[in-house]
Parts: C-alpha cells; sequence; structure tokens
C-alpha cells in the first residue's frame, strides 16, 4: 500500500513544525484554501503576530512579500495599483490579513470583529502606523521575489517553489515603474494584461 499524500503535511515532506503564518499565506495564496489543521494554527498564530509588530513595529521589522503571494490574495485592480503606484508588492503580514479574510477566521480583535473583512481592517490599521513610524523606503527592495519565509531568512530571493511567470514579470514593470516618470505609459506584458 501506498502513502497517502494530504494537503496537511502528512504523508509529504513538510511537518506541522514547518508551519508558518508565512507557509500557510502561501498556501492560501496558491490554492485558495488550506488544511482544517493549518487554518487551527493560522488562527492561533496570527493575532501573536499582530499583536508583536503593532506594539513593536521597529523591533519587528515586517517583511515585503513575494509577488505570487499578492497575486494569490489581492484583487486585480489591487495589484495594479501595487505596480504602478506604491512599484512593490506589499507587506507579509497585509497579506496574511487578506488570507484570514479568505479562510473566514474569526478576528480575535473587538476593534474589528463587525468589520466586513476584520482582518485586513486591522492590518490597515497597522499599516498605518508603520507609515507613521518609518520612511517608505525602510527595509524593503521593489524588486523582491520572495520565498516561505522565515525558512531560508538567509537568502531573501530564493523562493520555496517555481516562480509562476507572471510574478517575475509584476517585479519587473513594478521595478520599471519606480524608476518612470509616467507610469500609464509603460507597456504592459501580455501575461499581465489581465491585472490592467
Amino acid at each position: 500500500m501506498g502513502t497517502e499524500f494530504r494537503p496537511d503535511g502528512i504523508g509529504t515532506t513538510e511537518s506541522q513544525l514547518d508551519w508558518t503564518p508565512w507557509s500557510v499565506t502561501e498556501d492560501v495564496a496558491l490554492d485558495g484554501t488550506c488544511s482544517k489543521r493549518k487554518r487551527a494554527f493560522f488562527k492561533m498564530a496570527l493575532p501573536r503576530g499582530l499583536t508583536i509588530l503593532e506594539k513593536s513595529a521597529r523591533i519587528a521589522h515586517p517583511k515585503p512579500a513575494p509577488w505570487h503571494i499578492t497575486t494569490g490574495v489581492c484583487d486585480p485592480h489591487e495589484i495594479a495599483a501595487h505596480v504602478m503606484e506604491k512599484n512593490w508588492s506589499g507587506w507579509w503580514f497585509r497579506h496574511m490579513c487578506r488570507a484570514a479574510d479568505i479562510l473566514k477566521i474569526p478576528c480575535s480583535d473587538k476593534r474589528f470583529t463587525d468589520i466586513e473583512h476584520p482582518w485586513n481592517s486591522w492590518g490597515e490599521a497597522i499599516e498605518l502606523k508603520l507609515e507613521q513610524l518609518m520612511s517608505r523606503d525602510w527595509e524593503r527592495s521593489p524588486f523582491y521575489l520572495g520565498n516561505r519565509f522565515p525558512r531560508h531568512p538567509e537568502n531573501v530571493c530564493e523562493c520555496s517553489l517555481a516562480l509562476p511567470e507572471e510574478s517575475v514579470a509584476l517585479a519587473k514593470l513594478a521595478e520599471l515603474a519606480s524608476q518612470c516618470n509616467s507610469p500609464e505609459d509603460l507597456e504592459i506584458p501580455a501575461v499581465l494584461r489581465k491585472y490592467f
């Protein structure tokens, strides 16, 4: 009898000890969901991380997300704004919040429980605080591809999977937009037309 492969890591090379809020977010971005066990883990781990980040933003060092996460959890019009206006893929913690809303995990912060997308609202509140604390280019690069951080923190440009063609194209286009006075005049590659 062969090994049964299951999405929660049983029968695969991934064990429960490998799970991180980053890796669960990547699962949601790539598949639109994750296992019940990963969902329970995420429900417990995410509030802790957000609370630490909100209280100690400078110490917690938020990290930029890879583009394949952005395309997996953001609406197409949001992705266009990330590329042309922000010139980067966004914070990991913001995309984690979007993933929690996609999974319909009840938000543990009472400030946001009656809002339609409570986790996203919590993420926006933290992002606003970050904008007040630091400069726009603090600790991030617009041309970031990323991995299932923090498994390989020493190599933030190595991805844990084969990057989709559109992720590489989005990163290159964002880099061009950051150097251009009129980003709306940039030629959009065919692989990205669905976002623009």
